[in-house]
């Protein structure tokens, strides 16, 4: 199962999500943090919320870029283990997992030294696929930053330009696409049958 959900700041949707995969999941709980920490302050932040989520039994794998090169066994085992002593059964283990958020993500392959607008969206969108091959169950949480009526500059439309093509992508890929206000799920889709791949149309060009 795979769940894609949008909102804004305040909608309740990173607390949703955490629900949402609760419900489902089994023992081993994985936290895909994406925002890059700018200063202590933001630095603190993570580490409280890297303990509320411990106590939720979520084990938190920070990936800020190249996620189609993220191996959660891998991870795990560098978190966890030493070098000279590997958990066999990670291998053979598929995770239910909770990605934060895919905005993030988007700005990241934006604007870090070796990014690009231009490569931005198949690099998401390669990497959410390649984190589904891993997954038993993969919850996507992304902001909705489309509505404030704020002129912006060249640069920041353009990475708004790339998150609406990606979530366009992956709300056609995905099993569920919820938008969150106030609290509130709004659901544009449901399960319904195996999951499509991506194809014609504008959830398989990412062009609507």
């Amino acid at each position: 199962m795979i769940s894609l959900i949008i909102g804004g700041s305040g909608s309740g949707k990173s607390a949703f999500a955490e629900d949402t995969l609760l419900s489902r999941s089994g023992s081993q709980r994985i936290y895909i943090a994406t925002m890059q920490p700018m200063d202590q302050e933001c630095l603190a932040r993570i580490e409280r919320h890297r303990v509320m989520r411990a106590q939720k039994s979520f084990q938190t794998i920070e990936c800020y870029t190249h996620l189609h090169e993220l191996r959660i066994a891998d991870a795990l085992d560098s978190l966890h283990l030493s070098e000279n002593y590997r958990n066999p059964c990670h291998d053979r283990m598929r995770y239910d997992i909770l990605l934060e958020c895919i905005s993030n993500l988007v700005a990241n392959e934006c604007f870090a030294p070796q990014g690009s607008p231009n490569k931005a969206v198949q690099a998401v969108v390669d990497g959410v696929h390649h984190l589904a091959e891993q997954a038993a169950q993969l919850v996507l949480v992304s902001s909705a930053v489309f509505s404030d009526g704020i002129a912006y500059d060249a640069s920041t439309k353009a990475y708004m330009r790339c998150l609406a093509q990606v979530h366009a992508r992956l709300a056609y890929f995905a099993d569920e696409v919820i938008e969150m206000a106030a609290g509130y799920p709004l659901y544009y889709k449901r399960p319904q049958g195996p999951r499509k791949k991506e194809g014609a149309g504008c959830g398989g060009s990412g062009v609507c």
